[in-house]
């Protein structure tokens, strides 16, 4: 469903799982968010483009990070096209390829 979606125009929402850290940079993707991505664009078949797909990263704030239902600040990020090539070697490479596509 997540593939069918995608390639049709549709949105999806990912919230992984924990992770928290101080840094101003966005953590690397998990291995699960770019299977479906890549997934999706290796499985385009069809007689035009792939669609884009992007990602968006959102950031949670919090204010007092330690206290429970404190106040947060939704943060959206610019949206970050999944690279064609990468899809590619995702689906063609050797399993140390696929990994690198998927970093």
């Amino acid at each position: 469903q997540v593939y069918h979606s995608l390639l049709n125009g549709g949105n999806i929402g990912i919230f992984p799982e924990g992770g928290t850290h101080d840094n101003t940079t966005l953590l690397p993707l998990k291995w699960g968010i770019s299977t479906m991505l890549l997934g999706a664009l290796a499985k385009h078949q069809g007689d035009g483009p792939p669609p884009k797909i992007s990602v968006v990263p959102i950031g949670l704030n919090y204010f007092r990070p330690h206290d429970f239902r404190s106040t947060v600040s939704v943060d959206f990020g610019d949206p970050i096209e999944v690279d064609l090539s990468l899809a590619r070697q995702w689906r063609d490479g050797t399993k140390e390829e696929q990994k690198e596509a998927n970093v």
